[in-house]
C-alpha cells in the first residue's frame, strides 16, 4: 500500500497508482449520496481528492482513507473505491503566542462579491488560536450579525459586530470608508439607523451616508479609520500634521494594515511605511489607540486565488472588475506580528498595535444581544378572550349547542397551547386577513402544517378539519367518530341521523395538532394562506393599513451565488491555466469557498414582517430598498426573514392559482364552491380514469382526468396517479403527499408496495405518519415526535432513535424506509391542496365549457394561436414535448398543460374561436355556444394596455 501523507504527492502523479492500494488523508467537506454508496470528498487545504464509501461519512472531520485507486469516466476524475476508513489526525494551522491579538476587520461573504470568508470558519479558526473576540465588518451591511451571534456564542467566542462604511464628506466632496465597531447595545440600534439612512440614500448602487449623519449616531460606536480612508488619502495629498491631527481626532480607534494589504493601490512601499510611523505618532501624541487590522477575506493564504475565481466570475462587460494581489488572509499572532515589525522595526509598538491594543478594544465593547428570541406580537385587546370565544361560537354553529367532549378535548387543548405561549393574536391576524379575501369575493386554501388545528379550521383559516373522521348533524348536533382511521370523513357511507333521521354530513382528516406546534405547543405558528393573485396586493396593503407603514414591512431575501455558478466560476477561471493541484475534487472544494457570497438583496414573495408599536424597527433591524434600487421603491427589512422569525411575527401572504379559479367558477356558473359535495365518486374518479370525461386521450398518452386541475396537472403528478389509482379521499391524499415527498416513494416506498412487503396504506406517506405508526408500534410518544421531526427534514438518526424503532413492533422494512427520506409533506398541506382540486375537478365535470375558460385565463400564459387552431400542429407538438416531460423549463411546462388541455377540451365536443376585435374580450376566454373566444391579449403585438384601450373604444361607439 502507498501511503500519502500529503495529497499533492499524489495529485497529478495518479496515473502511474491506477489500480493500486494508496492511502490518503482528509478533511471531508462534502458528501453526495450516490445509490447504494456515498461520494466522499476530502482535502488538505492544499489539494483535493474524491473517494467512494460504503458507508456515510461526517462531514468537517478529518480521516484517513484506504482503498483501490480507479478513474470514473463519468465524472472524468480518479477516485479511491474505499474498503477502509480511520480516523486521523489533523493538519491545521495553530496560534503559538501566549498573548494573542484580536482581529478587528475582516469581511464575510456578506461583503457583496468582495469577500469569500465564510463565518464560521472565521469563529471555528479564532476559537482555535484561541483569541478571546473577532470582529466581522462588512461592506455597508449587517446581514451578518444574527448568524455570527449565534455561532459564536456557540463556540464561546466574543463576536464584535461591525460595518465598513462609505462616508461623504459634503464639505470635501469625497468619499471614503469607516469601520464602525458596536461597543453597546445602543450602539447597535444607531448603527442600525446608520444602515438605513446610508441604504435609503443609494448612489450607483452604493449605500452611502454623510458624515453629518454619521456623527449624529455615533453614540456608542467606535469609528475606526479604515483602509481606504480620509487619512490616507490626505496624508498622499500632502496635508499639514495639523490637519492630519485634525482628521484623527475625529476617530477613536486608528488602523494601520499590513503593506501587503496595499499592493493594488500601486503606492510606494516606503511612503506606506512613513505613512503608517506618521500616523502612530500623530496619533500617540492625540492619546487615540492605534491597531493593526488585517483586512480579512479569506481564511488561508493560499485561497487567494479562489477570491479571485470569484471576482472575475461576477465581472461584466458593463461592469469589469479586476483581479486583486492584496494578501488578505486571516493572519495569527505572529504573522500580523511580523508585519508590524517590518514597518516600525521596534519590538514594543509591533507588540501594542497587534495584541495590546487590539485585545483593550475587544475588553472594552460590551456583551451586545441583537435578539432574545423570544416572539414580540402586536397587542389587540382581549385577544385570549376573544380567540376562546370566536373558536367556541364557530364549533357550536357548526356541531351544535351540546359539543361532544373529544370535541371539546381538542379544542382546549390547543386553545390553551395557543394562548400560553402568546399566540392567540397570530391566530386573530390570520382570521382578518381570511375575512378581508372573502369580502373581496374571494375563497382562500391553505398550506403548510395550519391545517393540523381544529381552532384555525373553526376561525375558517383552514379548510381543513383535523379531526379523527366523524359524523355530524347539521340540525340536532349528534356526533359519531368513526373507529376506521384508513380513511377520512368525505369517504363515510352515507347514513341517517339516529337522533332525528336527517341524512348525516362527515369531515375529519385526522391529523395530529403537535405536527403543527411541536410537541408541548412550543413551536411558533407557522401560519401560510393562499391568496388569490387578483387580491394578493390589496391583502398586502391591507396588512400595512391595519399595522401601519412604520410597523410593517416586506421581508428582505439576500441572493448568493450558488453552487452551480460557482463551479462554472472555477472552470472558467482554470480552463486555460496549467494548474496541477486543480482536478474534479480541488474544483468542487473552491466552488464550496464561493459559494453563498452575497451577489444583491431582494424581497420575498410572500412574508411580510409586523412590529409591535412599542417598539422602533431599529430594535430589530435596518430597512432599506430592494436590490439596493430607488428606482424600483419596494422597502424591505435589511436581515431576511429568517433572522427575525424567532423574534417579530412573520405573516406569509401567499399567491395561489386555486381560489382564483373557484371565484371565477363560481361566477360563471352560479353554483357556490361551497356547496359541492365532497364525497361524489364520479368526480373522485378523474383522479385515477378519463372515464367519466367520456374521452380517449391515449393519443397524448393520459390515462387521468385531471389536465388543467391546479396541484395535479403536471406530468409527475399524473404519473403518481395511475401508479397508486387513489379510490378514496384519504387515498389521494396520500398520493399528493407521497408525490411532494424526496426519496419516498420512487426507490422507497414503491418498491416496498410492489414486493407485496406493505400494503399502500402501511408506508410512511407524510410527516404525521410516522408519529401515528411509531406510537402504534410502541414507540414513546415523545420520541416519536423526535423522530418525525428528523426523518421529515432528512436528518440523521441517533443511536438512541434507532434503537427504539428495533425494539419496538414495526416491521423490518420500516427503519431503513425511514432512513432514505428526505423530506417529508405535512398531511395538512395535502389535504387542502386535494380539497381545492377536488372541488375545481367538479366544475370540470360538471361545467366544462366554465372550467376551460378560467383554466385557460388564468394558466394558459404561453398561448400559441396558430398551433392551438390547428388540431395537427397541437397533436404533434404534444408528441414532441412529451419525450422529455419530466425535465421542462417553466415555458416548456406551460405550453405542454395548456396543448393537452386544449386536446382534451376538443374531444369533450368543445372549441375555440378566434380573437376579434368586436367581439373578444381583453384578457378571459369568453363563452359563445360551445366555444371559447380567443381574447385579444393572446394576439401577438397587444398587451394589456392595448387590449384595454380596443375594450374602452369599443363601449364607448356603443354609447355612441
Amino acid at each position: 500500500m502507498y501511503f500519502f501523507e500529503k495529497l499533492s504527492k499524489l495529485v497529478g502523479n495518479e496515473i502511474n497508482f491506477v489500480n493500486k492500494e494508496i492511502s490518503v488523508k482528509g478533511k471531508v467537506f462534502r458528501v453526495e449520496e450516490n445509490k447504494d454508496s456515498f461520494y466522499v470528498y476530502i482535502s488538505d487545504y492544499e489539494c483535493s481528492f474524491l473517494c467512494q464509501t460504503q458507508d456515510k461519512i461526517k462531514k468537517g472531520e478529518w480521516f484517513r482513507f484506504e482503498g483501490i485507486l480507479e478513474y470514473d469516466s463519468v465524472m472524468a476524475s480518479y477516485y479511491i473505491n474505499v474498503f477502509q476508513v480511520k480516523k486521523a489526525v489533523p493538519i491545521e494551522t495553530c496560534d503559538l503566542a501566549v498573548n494573542k491579538r484580536v482581529e478587528l476587520h475582516a469581511h464575510s461573504k456578506m461583503s457583496s462579491k468582495s469577500s469569500i470568508l465564510d463565518m464560521k470558519e472565521l469563529v471555528d479558526t479564532a476559537t482555535s488560536y484561541g483569541h478571546r473576540a473577532v470582529a466581522i465588518t462588512d461592506n455597508e451591511n449587517v446581514h451578518i450579525i444574527p448568524a455570527f451571534y449565534q455561532y459564536a456564542k456557540q463556540k464561546n467566542i466574543k463576536p464584535i459586530f461591525g460595518c465598513e462604511l462609505n462616508v461623504f464628506d459634503e464639505s470635501k466632496s469625497i468619499m471614503k470608508n469607516v469601520n464602525v465597531l458596536v461597543k453597546n447595545q445602543n450602539g447597535l440600534k444607531n448603527l442600525y439607523k446608520i444602515i438605513t439612512i446610508s441604504h435609503m440614500n443609494v448612489v450607483n448602487k452604493k449605500a452611502v451616508i454623510t458624515l453629518t449623519d454619521l456623527i449624529k449616531h455615533r453614540d456608542g460606536l467606535l469609528l475606526g479609520s479604515s483602509l481606504d480612508s480620509f487619512l490616507l488619502y490626505y496624508y498622499l495629498k500632502g496635508s499639514s500634521e495639523d490637519r492630519l491631527s485634525e482628521l484623527i481626532s475625529f476617530y477613536d480607534y486608528i488602523e494601520l494594515f499590513p503593506l501587503d494589504c496595499y499592493i493594488d493601490s500601486n503606492i510606494e512601499t516606503s511612503k506606506l511605511i512613513d505613512y503608517s510611523k506618521t500616523i502612530y505618532n500623530l496619533s500617540k501624541k492625540l492619546n487615540k489607540i492605534v491597531v493593526m487590522s488585517g483586512d480579512v477575506r479569506y481564511l488561508k493564504k493560499e485561497e487567494q486565488d479562489y477570491l479571485n475565481v470569484m471576482i472575475l466570475g461576477t465581472s461584466t462587460k458593463s461592469k469589469p472588475r479586476k483581479q486583486t494581489n492584496n494578501v488578505n488572509y486571516f493572519r495569527n499572532t505572529q504573522e500580523m506580528y511580523d508585519k508590524a515589525y517590518k514597518i516600525f522595526k521596534k519590538i514594543g509598538i509591533a507588540k501594542e498595535i497587534t495584541v495590546k491594543n487590539t485585545s483593550k478594544i475587544a475588553e472594552s465593547i460590551e456583551e451586545v444581544v441583537p435578539f432574545d428570541l423570544k416572539l414580540k406580537v402586536p397587542k389587540f385587546e382581549s385577544a385570549d378572550e376573544n380567540l376562546r370565544k370566536y373558536a367556541y361560537e364557530n364549533a357550536r354553529k357548526i356541531y351544535g349547542k351540546e359539543l361532544h367532549p373529544q370535541i371539546i378535548e381538542r379544542m382546549e387543548k390547543e386553545l390553551n397551547n395557543i394562548i400560553n405561549n402568546g399566540y392567540a393574536v397570530i391566530f386573530l391576524i390570520s382570521t382578518e386577513m381570511v375575512k378581508e379575501s372573502l369580502r373581496f369575493g374571494y375563497p382562500i386554501g391553505s398550506r403548510g402544517s395550519v391545517g393540523s388545528s381544529l381552532i384555525a379550521f373553526l376561525l375558517g383559516i383552514t379548510e381543513v378539519n383535523p379531526l379523527a373522521p366523524h359524523y355530524f348533524c347539521k340540525h340536532c348536533g349528534y356526533v359519531e367518530f368513526s373507529e376506521n382511521l384508513n380513511l377520512c370523513g368525505f369517504d363515510l357511507e352515507k347514513k341517517s341521523c339516529p337522533r332525528c333521521g336527517k341524512i348525516l354530513s362527515s369531515d375529519g382528516h385526522n391529523i395530529r395538532f403537535e405536527v403543527f406546534m411541536g410537541y408541548s405547543g412550543e413551536k411558533i405558528p407557522d401560519i401560510d394562506v393562499n391568496f388569490s393573485a387578483d387580491i394578493f396586493n390589496d391583502i398586502q396593503r391591507y396588512l400595512e393599513k391595519r399595522f401601519g407603514r412604520d410597523y410593517c414591512y416586506k421581508a428582505g431575501t439576500i441572493s448568493t451565488i450558488s453552487r452551480y455558478n460557482a463551479m462554472k466560476m472555477v472552470n472558467k477561471y482554470y480552463k486555460n491555466k496549467e494548474v496541477r493541484n486543480v482536478n474534479y475534487a480541488h474544483s468542487v472544494y473552491i466552488s464550496e469557498k464561493i459559494k453563498g457570497t452575497k451577489l444583491n438583496t431582494g424581497q420575498h414573495p410572500s412574508a411580510m414582517i409586523i412590529i409591535p408599536r412599542e417598539y422602533d424597527v431599529h430594535d430589530f433591524t435596518p430597512y432599506q430598498y430592494s436590490a439596493n434600487s430607488p428606482e424600483i421603491g419596494i422597502i424591505t427589512t435589511h436581515y431576511d426573514f429568517k433572522a427575525l422569525e424567532n423574534d417579530l411575527l412573520k405573516i406569509d401572504v401567499l399567491s395561489h392559482d386555486g381560489p382564483t379559479f373557484l371565484k371565477m367558477l363560481k361566477d360563471l356558473t352560479g353554483f357556490d364552491y361551497n356547496d359541492i359535495p365532497m364525497d361524489d365518486e364520479r368526480v373522485l374518479s378523474l383522479f385515477s380514469s378519463t372515464k367519466e370525461l367520456g374521452v380517449d386521450l391515449s393519443e397524448i398518452e393520459t390515462e387521468i382526468g385531471t389536465l388543467g386541475v391546479p396541484e395535479v396537472w403536471t406530468p409527475f403528478s399524473h404519473k403518481m396517479l395511475i401508479e397508486t389509482r387513489p379510490k378514496t379521499f384519504y387515498d389521494l391524499c396520500r398520493t399528493n403527499s407521497l408525490a411532494h415527498g424526496t426519496n419516498i416513494w420512487f426507490n422507497n416506498a414503491r418498491e416496498i408496495v410492489l414486493k407485496n412487503t406493505a400494503d399502500i396504506n402501511q408506508i410512511v406517506s407524510c410527516r404525521d405518519d410516522i408519529l401515528i405508526m411509531l406510537e402504534y408500534y410502541g414507540v414513546d410518544s415523545k420520541l416519536s415526535f423526535r423522530i418525525m421531526e428528523k426523518v421529515r427534514k432528512g436528518k440523521d438518526l441517533t443511536d438512541e432513535e434507532i434503537s427504539a424503532i428495533k425494539d419496538s413492533n414495526a416491521p423490518e422494512w420500516y427503519l431503513d424506509s425511514l432512513r432514505k427520506i428526505h423530506y417529508l409533506f405535512p398531511k395538512a398541506h395535502a389535504v387542502a391542496y386535494m380539497i381545492m382540486a377536488y372541488k375545481i375537478a367538479y366544475y370540470k365535470l360538471y361545467y366544462p365549457l366554465e372550467f376551460y375558460s378560467v383554466y385557460f385565463t388564468v394558466r394558459a400564459k404561453c398561448f400559441d394561436i396558430g398551433i392551438v387552431m390547428s388540431e395537427e400542429l397541437t397533436l404533434k407538438l404534444i408528441k414532441i414535448l412529451s419525450k422529455n416531460e419530466f425535465q421542462h423549463n417553466y415555458e416548456q411546462s406551460n405550453v405542454y398543460s395548456t396543448l393537452k388541455t386544449v386536446y382534451e377540451m376538443r374531444k369533450r365536443g368543445y372549441d375555440f374561436l378566434g380573437p376579434d376585435k368586436d367581439k373578444s374580450e381583453a384578457h378571459v376566454f369568453k363563452i359563445e355556444g360551445d366555444y371559447l373566444r380567443i381574447p385579444l391579449t393572446k394576439m401577438k403585438n397587444i398587451g394589456n394596455k392595448k387590449a384595454n384601450k380596443i375594450i374602452r373604444q369599443r363601449q364607448q361607439q356603443k354609447i355612441i
